[in-house]
């Protein structure tokens, strides 16, 4: 939970803060709130295809605004994610590299579900720190490509409306790095370990 909370927690808050200040720059109310249905769609998506996936809640956006500019506040989104993800390799490859966690990069998504962190009464935070990272990288990554979906209430049928090719560029950039990611054509341990690597060698 501490590492979800420290990898994926900032992924949604300021994915739903890149909406809310786009909106309050273009004149809009803009205030969270909390969705009992994002719940119910978690458990079906769990049901589904056997990971969970949280939606507790949006902001919600209130005011006269062009389709212009109702397309900039939903792809502030995901561009926050994208943008959380370019800027987490550099902060994340520092921080493993001077803390020596990068020597803990799991090498597969399986390794890091199956990751034991308290052994012998011992807590290994370098595997948690390491751990954190990968699914910082990962979660911006998947969080960004799902809310492009054009589809119901996500941010992609909104910046659809708007401009189709700003929907299917940010949607291709995503949705490259996703399916590469998935068939193994790069990893994040291994983006994290090229940066981490050289770092560490100077605090040896």
């Amino acid at each position: 939970m501490p590492v979800m909370f420290i990898a994926v927690g900032p992924a949604f808050l300021l994915h739903e803060i890149g909406h809310k200040l786009v909106a309050k720059k273009n004149g809009c109310w803009a205030e969270f709130r909390a969705d009992p249905k994002g719940l119910q769609f978690g458990i079906a998506i769990a049901f589904f295809l056997g990971f969970l996936f949280m939606a507790p809640g949006a902001v919600m956006v209130a005011g006269l605004v062009t389709r212009r500019q109702n397309g900039h506040i939903a792809v502030a989104g995901p561009l926050t994610n994208f943008a959380l993800f370019v800027v987490g390799i550099p902060l994340w490859g520092l921080i493993l590299g001077v803390s020596g966690a990068h020597e803990h990069l799991a090498s597969s998504a399986r390794d890091v579900f199956d990751r034991i962190y308290l052994v012998d009464g011992a807590l290994i935070w370098q595997a948690m720190l390491a751990d954190a990272a990968y699914f910082w990288l990962s979660a911006n990554l998947v969080l960004g490509l799902f809310n492009m979906l054009p589809f119901g209430p996500l941010d992609g049928l909104k910046v659809k409306d708007w401009n189709e090719q700003a929907f299917f560029a940010v949607l291709l950039l995503f949705a490259t790095l996703v399916v590469s990611m998935f068939l193994g054509m790069w990893s994040p341990p291994n983006v994290l370990a090229f940066v981490a690597e050289p770092i560490s060698s100077l605090f040896r």
